[in-house]
């Protein structure tokens, strides 16, 4: 079978039908994906907070894993009662960007576990380095997503992930900023998806 060639507004307009397909597949779940991350981290992030405060220091690096384990697993849930869809190249590259960034993740709980056996002081270093990446890696995501999708709400949450991951550097709270990055980059983005697909459907 031949190939048709398309010309530059053919191609145009098919990347905006992709993009324009991609939002409304966002739309119809994608909301509840970002309120599962957004809050399932904002609630490990208080529970390792309470963990330390109480003097369970080591213990508390294992409670990181709780994100990807309920992450993954309320994804996967979501996902699963979607009906079938055609997927589309933006579709395909926005997944690319997770499960890149998901791999990542995965390895700062290994890390931050494996400092068990050093002393306080490493301990401390490495948690105050690795946090601020990890959390500039996730804010990316979420920033590159918004601008694949032209979703403004994730644009505008992302940056500000950003600069807060960046602030992180500069106080030794940066377990808080940590928290506060996912209620701008996740959550509010997430609830305003869903007011949003409510509102298409009335």
């Amino acid at each position: 079978m031949e190939e048709k060639t398309l010309n530059s507004q053919q191609s145009l307009e098919l990347i905006a039908a992709m993009i324009r397909q991609s939002q409304r597949k966002l739309e119809r779940g994608g909301g509840t994906i970002f309120l599962i991350w957004g809050y399932t981290s904002l609630l490990v992030s208080a529970v390792v907070v309470a963990l330390v405060y109480l003097g369970y220091g080591d213990i508390s690096n294992w409670a990181w894993w709780a994100i990807p384990i309920i992450g993954w697993g309320g994804t996967w849930n979501v996902l699963r009662k979607r009906p079938k869809q055609v997927s589309t190249y933006i579709d395909r590259f926005i997944g690319y960007i997770w499960i890149t960034i998901g791999i990542v993740a995965m390895l700062f709980p290994i890390v931050l576990i494996s400092t068990t056996i050093m002393g306080d002081l490493t301990k401390h270093i490495i948690g105050f380095v690795m946090i601020p990446i990890l959390s500039t890696i996730l804010c990316i995501g979420v920033t590159l997503s918004g601008l694949v999708l032209r979703f403004r709400p994730l644009i505008i949450g992302g940056f500000a992930a950003i600069v807060l991951s960046f602030g992180m550097f500069f106080t030794q709270y940066y377990i808080y900023v940590f928290m506060l990055m996912f209620i701008v980059s996740m959550i509010i983005p997430g609830h305003i998806l869903n007011c949003r697909a409510k509102c298409s459907k009335s």
